[in-house]
C-alpha cells in the first residue's frame, strides 16, 4: 500500500447481526458529516472474513470458499480458494513474486475443521503457500519490519481447542513458521497492526479477543523491533472481540465487533501521541460482530 496516496477512504462489508452479513458501506475518515456512494450488496453473506487491496482493488474472500473483487462500483466473482475458509488470518505482500497479492492462513470450515494451510491469492487465480507451524483460527497476521507474523488465536488442544498465546514469524530461507515469542495474554478474536508511539517508533500492537471461550478482553500489548517481549500497555475503552484490523499510516482501526454490550457499530482509532485507542467520531450505520474493512484508494467510491 502505498501511503502517499492518503488512503482515507474506509469500505465495510459483511458480518455477522442486523443482516449486515451481505451489506456494504464506506465512509471518508476525514469527513464526519461526508456521504460516500452506496455499495451494492455482496452476492452472498460473509462473516470471519477479511479484506486486502491489491493493485487498487478490493478482494474478499471467505465462509464459502468464492472470493470477490470491487470493480467499477460491484461486487464480481472473480477467484475460488481450494478450501471454504472463516476466521483466518489474511495480509497483502509482495515478497513472492514482486507484486500485490493476498496471503490467507489458517481459519476454519465446516463443519469445524481448523487448518494449517495457507493460500495465495492474486488477480490471475489462487496457489498453496506455505503451512503454518499448527492449525489455528481466529488469530491475527501482521508485517512488520519485513517480517509476517501470526499472533494468537485458537489452536487444536486436547481435550479441548483453546485459545494460545504463541506467536510466529514466517522464515523465508525455511519456508517455514517458526515460534517467535509469547502474548502476555492468550486470546482468539484479537485485532492487531502496526502502529508508532510516541517518538514515532513503529512497533506491533495486539488488542481485545477472548479468552476462557467467552471473557471478552481489553488488554492492549505491543512488540517492538529486535524485541521477543510484549509490554503491556493502556487498555481499550472497551472490551472488543472480532472487528476488523484496518492498517492506516502509523495508526490502525478497529472496526464493529463484539464487546460486553452486544455487536458494535463504533470504530476505535490508535492515537499514537497518546499511545493509545480512542473512539473515532465515526460510526457505522449497522452494529457487525466480525466484518471485513480495509483503506481504499479514491477510484474506488466517491464521498462528498
Amino acid at each position: 500500500m502505498d501511503w502517499e496516496q492518503s488512503w482515507n477512504k474506509l469500505v465495510v462489508t459483511g458480518g455477522a447481526g442486523n443482516a449486515s452479513a451481505d451489506h456494504s458501506e464506506a465512509f471518508d475518515l476525514t469527513n464526519v458529516d461526508g456521504q460516500c456512494d452506496r455499495i451494492p450488496l455482496l452476492p452472498v453473506q460473509i462473516y470471519g472474513a477479511e479484506l486486502g487491496v491489491m493493485d487498487d482493488v478490493p478482494i474478499i474472500c471467505g465462509v464459502i470458499n468464492d472470493c470477490y473483487a470491487l470493480k467499477n462500483g460491484s461486487w464480481s466473482l472473480f477467484t475460488h480458494l481450494d478450501q471454504p475458509r472463516r476466521y483466518y488470518g489474511a495480509l497483502v505482500v509482495d515478497r513472492f513474486n514482486g507484486h500485490e497479492e493476498l496471503w490467507i492462513s489458517g481459519g476454519e470450515s465446516r463443519p469445524p475443521y481448523i487448518y494449517e494451510s495457507t493460500e495465495v491469492v492474486t488477480l490471475e487465480g489462487v496457489r498453496q503457500g506455505p503451512k503454518l507451524a499448527r492449525p489455528v483460527l481466529a488469530h491475527c497476521m501482521v508485517e512488520f519490519k519485513g517480517q509476517v507474523f501470526i499472533i494468537g488465536g485458537m489452536s487444536i488442544g486436547f481435550p479441548f481447542n483453546k485459545e494460545t498465546d504463541e506467536v510466529y514469524v514466517y522464515d523465508d530461507e525455511t519456508d517455514e513458521f517458526i515460534l517467535h515469542s509469547r502474548l502476555n495474554h492468550p486470546r482468539l478474536g484479537l485485532m492487531c497492526g502496526v502502529v508508532k508511539n510516541a517518538q514515532g517508533q513503529e512497533q506491533i500492537v495486539v488488542a481485545g479477543g477472548s479468552y476462557k471461550l467467552n471473557v471478552i478482553g481489553s488488554e492492549v500489548e505491543f512488540l517492538s523491533a529486535g524485541n521477543s517481549s510484549w509490554t503491556i500497555g493502556s487498555d481499550l475503552p472497551v472490551p472488543l472481540k472480532g472487528a476488523a484490523s484496518v492498517q492506516g499510516d502509523g495508526t490502525i482501526f478497529l472496526v464493529g465487533g463484539t464487546s460486553d454490550s452486544g455487536n458494535s457499530a463504533q470504530i476505535f482509532e490508535f492515537d499514537s501521541q497518546a499511545e493509545r485507542f480512542v473512539e473515532h467520531e465515526i460510526s457505522l450505520t449497522k452494529a457487525r460482530a466480525e466484518p471485513a474493512a480495509t483503506l481504499v484508494p479514491d477510484n474506488v467510491v466517491s464521498c462528498s
